[in-house]
């Protein structure tokens, strides 16, 4: 990883880290204040001295496995994107970023475009992922590009607990258009693709759940995206499920699931006699 700025383009830097690496030392870690000034990630990840010691980025946040940066600065205006993404299997599902923008950072916004079906706010139909998750999600379908007859699940979560409440004017939707404005200089999104509905939800609860981080319970500290250890899978926490006849010759299949379920329990990927079930019509 080379931390100095491109000499030939002074205005761009892109760069990538893992959690862990040298300066980047974080979180609850003995060695979190990499340069021992009392300190705790003030110098960002941009190829800049931002602290004013004289070294360049040598007390940053590493954030995930693979970890990315692009930074550019232009006509008195600043752009800083952080991408995140793990390898744990449970959180291998989707791309956390923070962006970052200085100037006039309400003319910037995410949008995104599909050949699908129309995004839809998934509060609609699954209250049990949305209660998990800080932030709004919204999920859409399009048809797989190399295999037409498979579907593809998009989502997409703002990972602030504050926008949950006005989700409509943190994110617009129209058909298959999303918008996501940047009305604040900093902004946290998740982005998953799955092959089912809940698959994607699952994730970007999961997304939203790292963002919160982990709580030590006795300095109260709180540090930002850092995994909760995962609970013990117990037949407490199996879902439950029930078969009822609907008196015209087939069934109704109810599942029950805890909040402490296993996410490995898809029903969107259950079988009959060799025929995929589909997607569940009432997540409750």
């Amino acid at each position: 990883r080379d931390d100095v700025r491109d000499k030939t383009d002074p205005e761009m830097f892109v760069t990538r880290a893992r959690e862990g690496d040298p300066s980047g030392e974080r979180g609850f870690n003995a060695r979190a204040d990499d340069d021992g000034d009392g300190l705790v990630d003030e110098d960002r990840l941009d190829g800049r001295d931002n602290d004013g010691d004289g070294a360049i980025d040598e007390d940053f946040a590493a954030v995930s496995h693979d970890m990315s940066v692009w930074d550019l600065s232009l006509d008195h205006r600043s752009h800083h994107l952080e991408a995140y993404h793990w390898s744990y299997p449970y959180l291998s599902g989707f791309l956390a970023a923070v962006f970052e923008a200085s100037g006039d950072p309400s003319q910037e916004s995410l949008s995104l475009s599909t050949a699908g079906d129309p995004w839809r706010q998934a509060d609609e139909f699954c209250l049990l992922v949305t209660d998990l998750a800080t932030g709004p999600l919204f999920v859409t379908s399009l048809a797989d590009p190399r295999r037409s007859d498979q579907t593809i699940w998009l989502g997409i979560a703002v990972l602030d607990d504050q926008l949950r409440r006005n989700a409509s004017e943190r994110v617009r939707t129209a058909g298959t258009s999303l918008t996501v404005p940047l009305l604040a200089e900093t902004q946290a999104l998740a982005i998953a693709a799955g092959p089912t509905r809940l698959r994607v939800m699952n994730d970007l609860a999961a997304a939203s759940r790292l963002r919160a981080g982990v709580t030590d319970p006795v300095s109260h500290q709180r540090v930002a995206w850092l995994p909760a250890p995962l609970p013990p899978v117990t037949e407490a926490n199996l879902p439950a499920a029930t078969i009822r006849p609907d008196g015209t010759g087939g069934f109704t299949l109810l599942l029950e699931r805890s909040l402490t379920a296993t996410l490995h329990f898809d029903p969107d990927l259950f079988y009959l006699d060799g025929e995929p079930l589909g997607t569940a019509t009432r997540l409750t």
